[in-house]
């Protein structure tokens, strides 16, 4: 009894340990599962993060292939735009080089072939076809009391710039046009076209070939001869498609109209419409797309005023530079416009125009009226634009000063600081302009890329030892910043 008892409760013992063993067991396999599920679980954690990265990485290579392809193609199509844009322009260049070197072959033929006739023609010319007065000096004229009714009293003539005639064929004119020659008493005037008769431009370049460069016309026919001439010279501006290098040489000639003008200082309704649309031309260019490419190609092909294009370049660089400077807000875009057009117009001639940029020097060797014209042209621009157009005082005032003195009369060594900034900014570019063209005046072979970028350097470090202060030096580094962007 008692060994089954000792059996029993050892039976029940090893079934303990058993179901404990178990227990013990079954705890470590939920913790092994657990822990198993909690690996399986991180590696899947880490496997989505993986594949998310991959995912992310491969999206950002796509969309930089993408942009990369985008911004080729973009660039294949601008550089296929400009090559085209170029080879366009260099085709024209070869047809109008090829129509100019033509036209110019056939003109010197026709001109040769017509001087010698001419000239057997004039050995032979009947003196009583020949129309001639003398202008005598004014100390040297009679009295008009005293000049016989039966005499040919002295008559006035005005003169006539020959770039009217230069883009016309053939016309019919109801005026007389003469040439002059200097006399030791006086000029002699030569008729050369009578009333009502046809001209071309070819008789007229054999006229200037013996004459010079102005013709004449008496004073009584001025009016006459101003309505029709002015008048085909404005159809000019409203030619249907004009390219930019034919704007730039009704400019050009505008300017040189405008120079003779001043100098005379006789202006009618007709020239006053010049000025406008000259105005409106100049305007047109300086929104020209490359005006830069356009203006050194415009100077290859054309034979252009040197005022002109320094007045031009002188307007494009302040409207570039302008903008930078707080003073800006006071000046208008139409009044940088007038200052450049108009600053220089009572020099009368390109020659010194050119030559007054270097006064201290040139005017060694001038003439005293030429220097007294030099020192006094600031003035007189200005006194002859309040006459022509209602310029408001800032304008005329911007006229006198553009060389650093504010009554307008001569030159000054110094930087001034009585004028205004404007007038400093102006003064700045017109120096740079200055040295930009004489640069391109002495390059050799193809000037349409403009001066290289070391002779441009040189240029600023010679500006920068001038103007090396204030405003002067604030608008000459802009200018810089602008010029080497290009």
């Amino acid at each position: 009894m008692k060994l089954e008892k000792s059996e029993q409760r050892s039976f029940e013992i090893e079934r303990a340990e058993k179901e404990k063993l178990e227990k013990e067991k079954a705890a470590l396999d939920r913790l092994e599962y657990e822990k198993a599920e909690k690996e399986k679980a991180i590696l899947e954690s880490i496997e989505r993060g993986i594949a998310r990265k991959e995912k992310a990485e491969k999206e950002k290579s796509d969309k930089e292939k993408a942009e990369k392809e985008k911004k080729e193609l973009e660039r294949a199509e601008k550089e296929k735009l400009e090559n085209e844009k170029l080879e366009k322009i260099k085709e024209r260049r070869e047809k109008e080089k090829a129509e100019r070197e033509k036209d110019k072959i056939e003109r010197e033929k026709a001109e040769r072939e017509k001087l010698e006739k001419e000239k057997l023609e004039n050995e032979n010319e009947n003196e009583n076809e020949k129309t001639t007065v003398f202008q005598l000096p004014s100390q040297l004229r009679p009295a008009a009391n005293d000049i016989q009714e039966e005499k040919v009293s002295v008559q006035e003539y005005s003169p006539l710039n020959s770039i009217y005639f230069m883009n016309i064929s053939e016309m019919e004119i109801d005026f007389s046009v003469y040439s002059r020659i200097k006399k030791s008493d006086g000029f002699e005037y030569n008729k050369k076209f009578s009333s009502g008769s046809k001209i071309s431009r070819s008789e007229i370049e054999r006229v200037l070939l013996r004459s010079g460069k102005d013709l004449y016309i008496a004073h009584g026919e001025v009016k006459k001869a101003s309505a029709l001439l002015n008048g085909l010279f404005l159809e000019r501006f409203q030619t249907p498609n004009l390219s930019w290098f034919e704007r730039m040489k009704i400019n050009s000639d505008s300017f040189e109209i405008l120079l003779d003008l001043f100098k005379n200082s006789s202006f009618d309704k007709y020239n006053v419409e010049i000025i406008k649309e000259l105005i409106k031309s100049l305007d047109i260019m300086v929104k020209a797309p490359e005006v830069m490419t356009i203006f050194l190609t415009g100077l290859k092909a054309n034979k252009l005023s040197y005022g002109y294009t320094h007045s031009f370049l002188s307007f494009y660089l302040m409207m570039q530079i302008v903008d930078h400077f707080p003073w800006s807000k006071d000046q208008s875009k139409n009044k940088l416009l007038y200052l450049s057009l108009f600053h220089d117009l009572n020099l009368n001639s390109d020659r010194l125009i050119k030559l007054h940029h270097n006064y201290s020097q040139e005017s060694k060797n001038l003439p005293d009226e030429e220097k007294n014209i030099m020192l006094r042209h600031a003035e007189a621009s200005a006194n002859v634009l309040e006459g022509i157009v209602k310029a408001p005082k800032e304008l005329t005032a911007l006229i006198k000063e553009h060389h650093g003195l504010k009554s307008g009369k001569g030159f000054i060594d110094t930087l001034s600081i009585a004028i205004t900034p404007t007038s400093m900014a102006f003064i700045v570019i017109e120096g740079f302009v200055t040295q930009y063209l004489g640069a391109l005046e002495k390059m050799e072979g193809d000037k349409a890329a403009g001066p290289t970028k070391a002779n441009l350097e040189l240029i600023f470090t010679e500006l920068k030892k001038k103007y090396d202060r204030l405003t002067y030096a604030d608008v000459l580094a802009q200018l810089q910043k602008f010029i080497n962007s290009r």
